[in-house]
């Protein structure tokens, strides 16, 4: 940044380095030093530290806000999730992850999970606007958790969620 004014310089690298680690949340990792600084690796995503990093890079328990009810982004960012996916015309739309690598490097529900199941509720990758995503697969049961219902094979709030 040379030639630009000490202050200005200052600006546009903290500028710069808030979008450098905003762009990391979610993103598929092995450790934690391939996410940002205020970040971990959980279930094998990059989370927000410390709201979101109680579970372990291979853990199999179910990531909480995953699937959650939203409107926005935004919603879902905060906790590292990089969509708000609105399936198949849904009016109300749930958190989620890109799909990278198959339905199985998505994030579990609590939803009928047991820490016997290696895979806990079924999952599957939609795509969305040419993404693929992350979400609970009903196609094989027609089962959703309560707050949700099956809408073309895959699990969606509820239109009266929050």
């Amino acid at each position: 940044m040379r030639g630009l004014p000490p202050a200005l310089a200052l600006v546009l690298g903290a500028a710069v380095g808030c979008y450098h680690e905003d762009f990391l949340l979610g993103a598929y990792c092995v450790n934690e030093s391939q996410c940002g600084d205020d970040q971990c690796c959980a279930s094998r995503r990059c989370r927000p530290f410390p709201t979101d990093c109680s579970l372990g890079i291979d853990d199999e328990g179910p990531f909480l806000p995953a699937y959650d009810p939203c409107r926005s982004d935004d919603e879902c960012l905060e906790h590292g999730l990089v969509r708000c996916a609105f399936w198949n015309g849904a009016r109300v739309g749930f958190c989620t992850d890109l799909c990278v690598g198959g339905a199985l490097n998505c994030e579990n529900h609590e939803f009928n999970y047991s820490p016997e199941s290696e895979t806990g509720r079924p999952r599957t990758c939609i795509t969305i606007d040419d993404q693929s995503l992350c979400a609970l697969d009903c196609a094989p049961d027609g089962l959703c958790p309560p707050d949700m219902y099956c809408r073309s094979g895959a699990c969606v709030p509820t239109d009266d969620a929050p």
